[in-house]
């Protein structure tokens, strides 16, 4: 999932194919947009299909799903332009139904395979496995069009090697519907709260909402833990989201980056993740898991403000290196926290609500942000991802205090 759609091939180049078909970034933002919408729309119902049925059942229809809307976007190459916009919407739409199973149920499914004292190191090697093969995929991603543009098939400016390079995008799926069929079913039916001492003691987290929040219906209290939950991961992905969907767009056409450098910063970026993916733990414990994703943010955010100003690729890729440095401590961190905070029973609401929004995020910046690239530039659009950011940290920052003066 890494070396191709997940931070890799895919990442880099999808959008620069779609440039190389003729298109501008409006439609890349609309294409995105759609896809992230579906995504958006479909995380809270495969939640609660997550709680009723097996996990693993919908993580093996998620990549079959994947694998299928894989296939239709290199295809677009040989199809007429007029079908173009109907077919790369199709196969995101296909592509993120497949990801909303597949994201929606792996969270628990790894939760329940690991013990609470193992959750954070879990999940940090979890991280530090997708910058290592995000890493491998961005270079491909990046170095390989031009590879076979020298060997001329044809040139770089032109769709063709970029398509031939995106047909290893289902050539490598093929490989994790092997791996998904390998795995083995777990039980979540346990009903207890899973509270570790970091959570306990850094992040606020209680057995009891009602009384964090102080209500008197505990059904209230994690309905609105589970919204501030939720809205906080909406921010956070605001920042993170601009720069997945239009940074390589931005480095093409408004600072004329050749595509080999954008794919190898992309990828010096996600190694640059595998040694703060495994400092996870480490900051954890320092800083307690909200501390760590408070911190992270705001790394991230004051990475990426200079390039929203300063149009010199190596601002803008010191922003995205900033971003991509501190998205796995983010993530994970993030993801301790909320899942230490609620019974594992919610977990597959909890994480539904959670990808639903940041889905919801994507798809906001990516259509929005086409059409303000379009009539007001790069500027604005990275200055109130960044702003998003920070607005996270705050909240989160607020919602510590607040835990520890009550």
């Amino acid at each position: 999932m890494a070396i191709t759609l997940d931070g890799g091939i895919n990442t880099v180049l999808f959008n620069l194919y779609l440039l190389r078909l003729g298109y501008g970034p409006d439609l890349v933002g609309a294409v995105n947009s759609v896809g992230m919408g579906v995504f958006a729309i479909a995380c809270i119902p495969v939640g609660r299909l997550c709680e009723r049925y097996s996990l693993l059942p919908i993580m093996r229809v998620g990549m079959v799903l994947i694998f299928i809307g894989s296939l239709f976007v290199p295809l677009v190459g040989w199809l007429p332009p007029t079908t173009h916009t109907a077919v790369l919407v199709m196969s995101a739409i296909i592509s993120n139904l497949g990801f909303a199973a597949y994201f929606v149920a792996g969270a628990p499914y790894l939760g329940a395979l690991s013990t609470i004292q193992q959750r954070t190191s879990i999940f940090s090697m979890q991280s530090a496995t997708f910058a290592v093969f995000g890493f491998a995929g961005s270079l491909i991603g990046g170095n390989l069009p031009g590879l076979l543009a020298n060997m001329g098939i044809g040139d770089i400016n032109q769709p063709l090697p970029y398509q031939w390079t995106l047909w290893l995008v289902p050539i490598f799926l093929l490989v994790s519907l092997y791996l998904v069929s390998l795995m083995r079913d777990v039980n979540t039916n346990d009903n207890a709260i899973l509270l570790d001492d970091d959570a306990s003691s850094a992040d606020l987290s209680s057995t009891e909402p009602s009384k964090l929040n102080g209500l008197k219906q505990p059904a209230q209290a994690a309905f609105l833990l589970l919204a501030f939950f939720g809205l906080l991961r909406f921010l956070q992905v605001g920042g993170v989201a601009s720069m997945q969907t239009f940074f390589n767009v931005y480095m093409d056409r408004e600072l004329h980056v050749s595509t080999a450098t954008i794919g190898n910063i992309q990828a010096l970026a996600k190694l640059l993740g595998v040694p703060a993916a495994f400092a996870i733990p480490w900051f954890t414990h320092k800083l307690g898991s909200a501390g760590t994703v408070i911190l992270a943010l705001c790394v991230a955010a004051l990475g990426m403000l200079p390039m929203a100003w300063i149009p010199i690729w190596w601002v803008a890729a010191t922003g995205y290196i900033f971003v991509w440095l501190t998205t796995p401590a983010r993530y994970a961190a993030f993801m301790v926290f909320i899942m230490s905070s609620t019974p594992s029973s919610q977990h597959g609401t909890l994480n539904g609500s959670q990808e639903g929004l940041a889905g919801l995020s994507f798809a906001v910046v990516a259509l929005l942000g086409g059409y303000m690239i379009q009539s007001l530039g790069y500027s604005l659009l990275f200055t109130l991802s960044a702003s998003s950011m920070l607005l996270g940290a705050g909240l989160l920052a607020l919602y510590v205090w607040r835990g520890h003066k009550t």
